[in-house]
């Protein structure tokens, strides 16, 4: 009988081990995927009340870990700009302000006061000189009404733009916003204000060369020639996962999804059960970004959470060059 149960712990033993070693090696070729870029996020600390916490500007690069800007509320990381990231931060809705931060000094450079309003400002991004945000709350069905609105940091005007469908932010760049409305998606021209129709489809979420990508009902990851409209299909998520807000497009292999647990359906930026999965869709490999980042290492000691709000706008990945 001690025979039997010997062998059996060993056996116990090694099947242990194969798994940490397969789970060493998984973290490894992610890094390795990750080499170069670096992975910015903001983290919150462990205070019962709320009023007093602080938020942190985390940086990861590999293993190692740097802490950023220390300061109160801050709700967005707008957009990263040679060296420099601007953040929004909020006191409450009459204290806000836009914040540029030097990365490598870890000083804030300036600060904008952001005009108070009765806007719900949870997702904001920043593009050229202009900061876009929704007027969004809550989530209740499958079709969100949202809208978007432009605010100028030179003329300090606040505009509508266009309506629209989905968590959080359409696809915004320097000449474009590309969106979705009733599961169909449209670019509208910053220039002339025209609104083209494109294809049926959701979540746009990048442009690359010619290329955009975005996700249809059936959960299938799409590419589309914007001159040509040729569509090829890169990926297929599992039909029974609901995504909160936009996928990243890391590199042309590498894809984030921010997932929804399904107990746990809201809005993309009220999700404390997100699980941020990088997959890469070559090889069909998958790793929770958690396990990736935060899992086993020294957040405690730093009295930092380890649940952190994930959403397109709280994250970012950064180009070391």
């Amino acid at each position: 009988m001690k025979k039997y149960l010997l062998i059996f712990c060993i056996i116990l033993l090694s099947l242990t081990g194969i798994l940490k070693i397969q789970k060493f090696l998984q973290k490894q070729y992610f890094l390795s995927k990750l080499k170069g870029k670096y992975f910015i996020t903001i983290a919150y600390e462990k205070i019962k009340d709320p009023d007093k916490r602080k938020n942190k500007i985390m940086g990861y690069d590999g293993k190692k870990k740097t802490g950023y800007a220390n300061t109160e509320k801050i709700e967005s990381i707008l957009s990263y700009e040679d060296g420099k990231i601007f953040y929004y931060k909020e006191f409450n809705t009459s204290e806000r302000e836009i914040v540029e931060y030097d990365l490598k000094n870890q000083k804030i450079i300036n600060s904008f006061p952001f005009p108070s309003t009765d806007y719900s400002l949870k997702n904001m991004i920043k593009v050229d000189d202009n900061l876009y945000f929704t007027n969004y709350y809550y989530y209740e069905g499958s079709e969100i009404e949202n809208e978007l609105y432009e605010y100028n940091l030179k003329t300090k005007n606040i505009r509508k733009i266009l309506d629209y469908n989905g968590e959080g932010l359409p696809l915004i760049t320097k000449e474009k916003i590309y969106y979705s409305k009733d599961s169909k998606i449209y670019i509208f021209d910053k220039n002339t204000e025209e609104i083209k129709y494109l294809c049926e489809g959701i979540k746009p979420f990048a442009y690359d060369n010619g290329y955009l990508y975005y996700m249809d009902t059936q959960n299938n990851l799409i590419k589309i020639s914007e001159k040509s409209k040729q569509k090829e299909k890169l990926y297929t998520l599992e039909s029974n996962i609901k995504i909160g807000g936009k996928p990243e497009k890391i590199t042309n292999d590498l894809y984030l999804f921010i997932k929804l647990v399904p107990k746990f359906i809201k809005v993309e930026f009220d999700v404390d059960d997100t699980e941020l999965e990088l997959v890469d869709i070559k090889k069909n490999k998958k790793i929770n970004l958690k396990d990736l980042y935060y899992r086993n290492n020294f957040f405690e000691k730093e009295q930092i959470e380890e649940n952190i709000l994930f959403t397109n706008t709280t994250f970012m990945f950064i180009d070391k060059k």
